[in-house]
């Protein structure tokens, strides 16, 4: 059997088994969180603010995305697309 030689990120994405306490996992974990407590923490009167926060989260955002705290997420790499 070949030896898997990818991230621990890759076969995790694939719903592959993986090992959750991989560095580098548990370092998108934490920034994840500490972007969520921002954007809980954030005004509603800064919503500029609030779109800057969600977009270094998400990575991209519906045009008529709403999220409202608060928001809870344990990872990064997550999207909030429109519908089909």
């Amino acid at each position: 059997m070949a030896k898997d030689t990818r991230s621990q990120r890759e076969p995790m994405l694939a719903g592959d088994l993986y090992l959750a306490d991989d560095p580098q996992l548990l370092q998108e974990s934490r920034r994840a969180e500490a972007l969520a407590k921002e954007f809980n923490e954030s005004s509603p009167l800064d919503p500029a603010g609030r779109l800057r926060i969600l977009g270094q989260l998400l990575g991209s955002l519906g045009a008529e995305t709403e999220i409202r705290p608060p928001l809870y997420c344990a990872g990064a790499g997550l999207k909030a697309t429109e519908p089909d």
